[in-house]
């Protein structure tokens, strides 16, 4: 997208509200369908090899095997492969965590980055996790 930072917007009058308006040519309203996603698939925003910020889609595939990981769509900077590899580290590492009968040696992973509008690839990545606390804390 040529002008992808440009916003168009108006401010009502009576409720001094700001409101946004999509053009087509953004073309980007609808690049997140509606409703829930399929299982290990996530959208991210990050800066492309452009500079610009893009939306980016995340597709992780589960198949049986030795837990192998491969990824394809992050192009030849290796500074987001890098960050996926350690990401998919701490999830080996943590495994038992999340489900004491799922092994990640059970299992290849293919983690497929999908860049949606012509920022190019990503040249970093930042993964991140949640920790929901504990119900038995004592904090």
């Amino acid at each position: 997208m040529e002008f992808y930072d440009v916003h168009f917007s108006y401010i009502d009058n009576d409720t001094l509200e700001e409101k946004f308006i999509s053009m087509p040519e953004q073309g980007g309203g609808f690049l997140i369908p509606e409703g829930p996603m399929h299982p290990g698939t996530m959208h991210t925003v990050m800066l492309g090899a452009t500079g610009h910020l893009g939306l980016y889609r995340l597709e992780l595939q589960i198949s049986a095997g030795n837990g192998k990981l491969s990824m394809s769509g992050s192009g030849a900077d290796n500074r987001s492969k890098e960050a996926i590899k350690i990401a998919f580290d701490y999830f080996k590492a943590n495994m038992s965590r999340i489900s004491s009968m799922s092994k990640v040696g059970d299992s290849n992973y293919h983690l497929h980055m999908v860049e949606m509008q012509n920022t190019g690839p990503a040249p970093g990545i930042t993964l991140c996790s949640f920790k929901y606390p504990s119900i038995y804390s004592s904090k």
